[in-house]
């Protein structure tokens, strides 16, 4: 074969498989998205990844704090009670609740 014929040929399979592998890559990104056992397989992928982190966020230590406060008023007018007399009588109640 006349060297020139060669190098022409070899040039011309150098394009045309460059040209090919950019279709196959764009052929199988679309094969990617549209096939549905590849993406149940990347969704399952993604559900195992969480569970791992949700295992090491149980290992970790736990923070947690609350307040309450309360007010209570009474006003007794008369009474034969002993124990609660006649008057306005203020209690308050906090509560710190933590660690």
């Amino acid at each position: 074969m006349n060297p020139l014929k060669a190098g022409l040929v070899a040039g011309l399979l150098a394009v045309s498989s460059g040209a090919m592998s950019e279709n196959l890559i764009e052929i199988l990104d679309k094969a990617k998205k549209a096939d549905p056992k590849l993406l149940a397989a990347g969704f399952e992928q993604q559900a195992v990844a969480e569970t791992v982190i949700q295992a090491r966020a149980r290992l970790l230590p736990g923070l947690s704090y609350s307040i309450e406060e309360k007010s209570s008023d009474q006003n007794i007018v008369e009474t034969p009670n002993n124990v609660f007399r006649s008057g306005q009588q203020d209690f308050d109640t906090s509560t710190n609740t933590g660690f």
